[in-house]
């Protein structure tokens, strides 16, 4: 399953691979998230690409750490 996205303006996009198998969502319960209704997923960062204006965001530019501070601000909820 491919996804895609950014931000209104356009001048941020994504694009991401995801496998058709079940996905694991989860609701963060910050008050943010909450009055948003946002869900979140994860995936690797091989299949995660990230533009500006257009140009691909080299690899080198992005964090490492794939762990996320508040991750316990996170519950899991259903499979989609």
């Amino acid at each position: 399953m491919e996804l895609s996205g950014g931000c209104h303006c356009k001048t941020v996009r994504f694009s991401l691979e995801h496998p058709s198998t079940p996905l694991n969502v989860y609701r963060c319960n910050c008050s943010v998230c909450v009055m948003k209704q946002n869900h979140h997923f994860c995936v690797p960062k091989s299949k995660f690409k990230l533009y500006i204006k257009n140009e691909l965001v080299d690899d080198g530019v992005l964090d490492d750490d794939s762990t996320f501070s508040g991750a316990s601000e996170f519950e899991e909820s259903d499979q989609v």
